[in-house]
């Protein structure tokens, strides 16, 4: 809603000498005024913008306007209703004498029950399943496997036997006795549940004529840990859609894809700036224009077109791909359609 400001002030041109222009009342003046009057009263609601007791009831219409009166009406319709719940004005009466008797058995998920938060002044509701049981007295116990000392009916003492508790010491069937894998306290419910994976066990390397394409290995995804075979551990695919990239750590072990129609600009970067790992590979297509690679300070290409190393840009061609091999310390061997 817009409310109306005055433009001119037509009471300072009262106190302004004959002769003075700005002592004339202008026509385009008034036109200012009455226009900015009209839109502040276009603006407000009117009383037909006044909801209507069904607009009210049904309580999705957004621009009306509700009174006191259609605001008990839309609670009437919605909230009021149900066993013992009646509406006076804006009081809300609750008569737990009126309520229904809660079904047996009990829905544990779908039944709640209400409880007043002392310390917030708020109604909650809670899941039936989630309210505990009450007080008793336990009349009997008996002695079973890894319980002796019973019967007990009215005081005694009963002993457990950690030896029959344990769940078949499920972790040393499942996860210990691996190269590296340790656990203690399996079984013994007054110890502590300890699994150690050194690292440092492991067989360092491996033979890679013996691996499979569906060979899995271990991997950690957002803190979970994930197997994955290694015929889908391919390279991430970059699209850079923009005229200019700068390496990141992330590049390392990527496949670049320009699709702009300019030339990218890409510029490799200082390791001590981004510590791409040496032997990573980095593979540039170009598929919209030629690829520029951009040595940055301190950086050595190595290519066919420069034996020995230079930093002179190099261009992969469009359409076509080149690739980068990281080396040695800021050297990257290039290699593909690049002039």
């Amino acid at each position: 809603m817009t409310d109306y400001t005055q433009n001119t002030n037509f009471t300072a041109k009262d106190g302004l000498p004959s002769g003075n222009p700005s002592k004339i009342v202008l026509g385009a003046e008034f036109d200012t005024e009455f226009a900015e009057i009209e839109l502040a009263i276009a603006s407000k609601y009117d009383n037909t913008d006044l909801a209507d007791q069904p607009t009210a009831e049904a309580g999705v219409d957004n621009t009306s306007l509700m009174t006191p009166l259609r605001v008990e009406q839309w609670a009437t319709a919605n909230l009021i209703g149900g066993d013992g719940i009646t509406l006076t004005g804006f009081s809300i009466a609750l008569d737990v004498n009126s309520l229904t008797t809660l079904g047996d058995p009990v829905d544990g998920a779908n039944d709640f029950i209400a409880l007043y938060d002392a310390s917030t002044g708020a109604m909650r509701k809670v899941a039936a399943s989630n309210v505990g049981g009450g007080s008793g007295t336990v009349t009997q116990v008996d002695s079973g496997t890894g319980l002796t000392g019973g019967p007990i009916t009215t005081s005694g003492t009963l002993s457990l036997d950690t030896g029959n508790t344990r769940n078949t010491d499920h972790a040393s069937v499942s996860l210990i006795g691996g190269t590296g894998i340790s656990a203690t306290g399996l079984g013994d419910l007054t110890a502590s549940r300890t699994i150690t994976v050194d690292l440092t066990e492991y067989t360092d390397g491996f033979d890679a004529t013996n691996l499979a394409a569906t060979t899995e290995m271990l991997i950690q995804v957002e803190g979970t840990p994930r197997r994955m075979a290694y015929q889908d551990a391919g390279g991430r695919v970059i699209v850079e859609t923009t005229t200019t990239r700068s390496t990141t750590v992330g590049d390392g072990n990527a496949i670049i894809v320009s699709t702009n129609a300019s030339t990218l600009s890409y510029t490799i970067n200082d390791d001590t700036a981004v510590p791409i790992p040496v032997g990573a590979a980095i593979v540039v297509i170009a598929q919209g224009n030629t690829v520029d690679l951009i040595a940055d300070t301190g950086v050595t290409f190595d290519s066919v077109l420069q034996a020995g190393g230079g930093t002179a840009t190099r261009t992969v061609l469009d359409g076509g791909t080149g690739v980068l091999v990281h080396t040695g310390s800021n050297r990257w061997a290039l290699s593909g359609d690049i002039s």
